[in-house]
């Protein structure tokens, strides 16, 4: 997969894929659009992915990804949308997300298993995010009144 190096746009959506996420799609230089979601991939999420210099969006809900949010989220380039919703995520939200130096502007974590508290730093993204869902999971505490 990685040879196709000027493949701009991966759609394998709602198929039944299965296996892990490959490390060489990250040398895919010129890929902007990934949709693998819908399937039965599992593994953990490739934190090379999300520092991918064109990616600009990022669908991989509905599989079984485990383990933690990458704090390599934070210093993402170009990701725009970002949903990973209805998979098997856990830790907490990194607090590096709230930095990013991309225009992320759509971020779904719904339907995973994401503990902890919601970041005062996802307030730092007021000026671009427009689409914020983290429903189902399992976070406690306070609303970070940057968020309100």
């Amino acid at each position: 997969m990685g040879q196709l190096t000027v493949l701009s746009d991966l759609f394998l959506n709602d198929n039944s894929l299965t296996g892990s996420i490959p490390s060489e799609i990250a040398a895919m230089k010129d890929l902007r659009y990934v949709d693998l979601s819908a399937n039965s991939i599992n593994g953990t999420f490739p934190s090379e992915i999300v520092l991918m210099k064109n990616l600009r969006e990022l669908s991989l809900t509905q599989n079984s990804i485990t383990g933690t949010l990458p704090s390599e989220l934070g210093i993402s380039i170009s990701l725009e949308t970002f949903d990973l919703s209805q998979n098997s995520i856990t830790g907490t939200l990194p607090s590096e997300l709230g930095s990013s130096i991309s225009g992320l502007f759509y971020i779904d974590l719904s339907d995973n298993s994401i503990r902890g508290t919601i970041p005062s730093e996802m307030g730092l993204l007021t000026d671009q995010l427009y689409y914020l869902d983290l429903t189902s999971n399992l976070l406690t505490g306070t609303i970070p009144s940057v968020l309100g």
